[in-house]
C-alpha cells in the first residue's frame, strides 16, 4: 500500500501498532422521595489513552480526560382518581468537562425537558393514547482520531490537524403520539427536529482525490424527519399449547441538509433518506424464532470516493433459540441470509451470510 511504499524500508517489514486504553467509571442514584417524584443522579468519569507508532503516521501518544455528572427528575403532575398518571414531565441535565492532556478542554451543560400527556377517557379515540413532546440540547467531543490523525494506513489519505475544532451541539425537538388499541395492536408515529451547531466533519481541503483532508465544524446544519412504528401482538393454541406471535414495522424519513456558507451542495455525508425495519417473532414449546429485515435507502453523498455511494441494500436475519429450564438457552443465528453485498461506507464491504450460536445461562 502507499504508506508502505513512503514510509518504509526496502526488504524488510514496515511494523506499526495503535494499542488503546479505556478506563470508565459509572455510579447512578436512584431515589424515589414520594409518589410522585423519581430521581435519577450520577457521574460518569472515562480516560482513553492512545499509543501508537510510528507518530509521523497515526496519532502519537494522546490522552483524553472526561468527567460528567447528570441528574433527573421524573415528576407526576396530575393524576387520575385511578391512580394513573395524566401528564408527567422528566427534566434534568449533564454538565460534562473534557480534556485533551497538553490541548484543548472543553465544557457543557446539556438541559433537557419533556412532557408526556395520556388523558383518561372512555372514547375509542382517546382510550389508551399518550401524547408527548421533549426538547434537549446535547453536544459531541471531537475524538482522538478526528483531532491526531495524520495519514491513513491503507488508502494513503493525508490529514491535517485541527486545533481550533470545537464540540459539535445539537438542540432537538421531537412530537409523538402513541395508541395502544386494545392489548394486541400499537401504534406510535413522532416528528423531529434537530439543529446542529459546530458539526464536526471530514472536509477535503486539497485539490486531489487523496486530500489533505481535515476536521472542520460546518457551521449549521439540520436534520429533520419523521418516524412511523406499528405492531401487532397476538396468540392462539395448537394441541392445547400457546403459540404466540408478533409482527412490527418501523419507517423512518430522515432529511438531512448542510447549512453552512460557500458548499458546493446541500447534502450531509452518509445521510440515507429512508430506513425500514420489519421484523416477526413465534414462540411455541420453548422455541422462539424470530426473523427481521432491514432496508436502508442509497448513500447521496460521500466524503473519500466521490462516485462510489453504497447503494440501497435489503438485509435479512433469523434466528432460533430453545430454552431449557428457567435457567439455560441455546441459539443459532444466520445474518445476511441471502448473502447480499452491500456498503455502509465507500470501499469498505460489510460481512457476507454469516452463522453463528451461542448459549445463555441466568443464575
Amino acid at each position: 500500500n502507499p504508506v508502505t511504499i513512503q514510509y518504509g524500508t526496502p526488504g524488510q517489514d514496515f511494523k506499526n501498532f495503535i494499542t488503546s486504553y479505556n478506563f470508565g467509571y459509572i455510579n447512578q442514584m436512584d431515589y424515589e422521595p414520594d409518589n410522585s417524584n423519581y430521581i435519577i443522579a450520577g457521574t460518569d468519569v472515562q480516560w482513553n489513552v492512545v499509543r501508537s507508532d510510528p507518530a509521523s503516521i497515526l496519532y502519537g501518544d494522546q490522552q483524553q480526560n472526561n468527567f460528567a455528572a447528570f441528574v433527573q427528575d421524573e415528576l407526576k403532575l396530575l393524576q387520575a382518581k385511578n391512580g394513573n398518571t395524566v401528564l408527567s414531565s422528566t427534566f434534568g441535565g449533564r454538565f460534562d468537562y473534557s480534556k485533551f492532556v497538553s490541548a484543548m478542554s472543553t465544557t457543557q451543560i446539556s438541559p433537557k425537558l419533556s412532557f408526556l400527556f395520556a388523558p383518561v377517557s372512555n372514547s375509542s379515540v382517546f382510550e389508551n393514547t399518550s401524547y408527548r413532546i421533549l426538547v434537549g440540547r446535547a453536544f459531541r467531543t471531537p475524538s482522538i482520531a478526528e483531532l491526531y490523525l495524520k495519514k491513513e494506513l491503507f488508502g494513503g489519505f493525508d490529514f491535517v490537524y485541527n486545533p481550533d475544532l470545537k464540540p459539535e451541539t445539537m438542540y432537538s425537538l421531537e412530537v409523538g403520539f402513541r395508541k395502544q388499541y386494545k392489548t394486541r395492536f400499537t401504534l406510535d408515529v413522532s416528528a423531529y427536529f434537530n439543529l446542529y451547531d459546530n458539526l464536526i466533519q471530514y472536509v477535503n481541503i486539497g485539490g486531489n482525490l487523496l486530500g489533505p483532508f481535515q476536521v472542520q465544524n460546518v457551521a449549521k446544519s439540520q436534520i429533520k424527519g419523521v418516524e412511523f412504528l406499528l405492531d401487532y401482538t397476538s396468540s392462539f393454541r395448537i394441541f392445547n399449547e400457546k403459540f404466540g406471535y408478533k409482527f412490527e414495522f418501523d419507517y423512518n424519513y430522515n432529511d438531512a441538509r448542510d447549512l453552512s456558507a460557500n458548499r458546493s451542495d446541500d447534502l450531509l455525508p452518509y445521510k440515507p433518506k429512508h430506513n425500514i425495519n420489519i421484523m416477526t417473532n413465534m414462540d411455541f414449546l420453548g422455541f422462539n424464532l424470530n426473523i427481521s429485515g432491514k432496508y436502508l435507502s442509497k448513500i447521496d453523498k460521500v466524503i473519500f470516493y466521490k462516485y462510489e455511494e453504497p447503494e440501497a441494500y435489503f438485509l435479512m436475519n433469523t434466528k432460533l433459540s430453545k430454552k431449557i429450564g428457567n435457567h439455560l438457552s441455546f441459539f443459532v443465528a444466520v445474518n445476511n441470509i441471502f448473502d447480499k453485498f452491500y456498503q455502509e461506507l465507500e470501499r469498505i464491504p460489510a460481512p457476507n451470510r454469516n452463522y453463528n450460536s451461542g448459549m445463555t445461562i441466568e443464575f
